[in-house]
């Protein structure tokens, strides 16, 4: 009885250790790259009075799929605890500094759970739920949502 005791629970443990590293290799966010968004093209349309814009979104990206990436904090709103911001990947490509339209795309991100305000142009790094925009009345392709801050591998 003490043998079989035993050797059920070196069974639980060990399935317990195989289940876990299953579910955590299948929860690794993609690894991002600025060039999978910068690849989604944008089209203004004019058919007589009416307007709208047309997205194709690049085949390396999928809707819904879990996404990590690092970039640098533009403040939407100052508040004391924020719950959204902009992601760019350069400061310099900030779309409220300037009108150069060859800037790299800005990421909405929509935080799972408020934060403290970040400062402007923190290095940050995301992980959550990438989402395509398919709106026809505005320029933005994707946001991130349910992401959480994690520590930045690189700056």
């Amino acid at each position: 009885m003490w043998r079989s005791r035993r050797q059920a629970a070196r069974n639980i443990r060990t399935l317990g250790t195989i289940t876990s590293l299953g579910l955590a290799a299948c929860a690794l966010p993609a690894a991002a790259d600025w060039a999978d968004l910068s690849a989604g093209m944008i089209t203004e349309n004019f058919d007589g009075e009416n307007y709208h814009v047309a997205k194709d979104f690049p085949e390396t990206l999928t809707d819904g799929q879990a996404y990590a990436i690092e970039g640098y904090v533009v403040p939407i709103e100052a508040q004391a605890y924020i719950q959204s911001f902009l992601l760019v990947e350069d400061p310099s490509s900030c779309p409220f500094c300037g009108s150069d339209p060859s800037m790299s795309p800005a990421l909405e991100v929509m935080l799972k759970a408020p934060i403290p305000d970040l400062p402007e142009f923190t290095y940050v790094r995301v992980e959550g739920t990438l989402e395509f925009v398919n709106d026809p009345e505005t320029f933005q392709l994707f946001r991130l949502v349910g992401a959480r801050p994690m520590k930045p591998t690189t700056n």
